[in-house]
């Protein structure tokens, strides 16, 4: 997805401003932290479930029909007809939508997104 001479590292501070920056590191933190002091806790998938569902719409209200399109080409991203642009655009909302939500809420649905996508 990133050209020979970008870094992600450099696209990411390029796409999201230092202060989403380090809200989303500290959500990453607190999920890394909890699957520390409890490895051995499961999401609970059904409330992970419903706060995906509600996320999504949500997210549909919010930004509209091209942004959930945009969102389902992230699963063909080598295909020649997907706009890059839009998916990384659509991705970055995404995480920066997850980001405003109540601490608790978020890492569940960090967790089941992370997992969702190694499917």
């Amino acid at each position: 997805m990133f050209g020979d001479n970008v870094s992600r590292p450099m696209v990411l501070s390029n796409a999201i401003r230092e202060a989403d920056q380090r809200r989303f590191v500290d959500a990453m933190a607190d999920v890394i932290e909890s699957a520390i002091i409890k490895p051995h806790q499961a999401i609970d998938q059904q409330k992970a479930t419903q706060l995906l569902e509600i996320f999504k719409s949500a997210l549909a209200k919010k930004h509209g029909k091209k942004f959930l399109e945009a969102l389902a080409m992230f699963e063909q991203l080598h295909a020649p007809s997907v706009d890059r642009k839009a998916v990384c655009d659509a991705v970055t909302t995404l995480y920066r939508d997850v980001l405003l939500l109540p601490k608790g809420d978020r890492e569940v649905l960090l967790r089941s997104l992370a997992v969702s996508m190694a499917e």
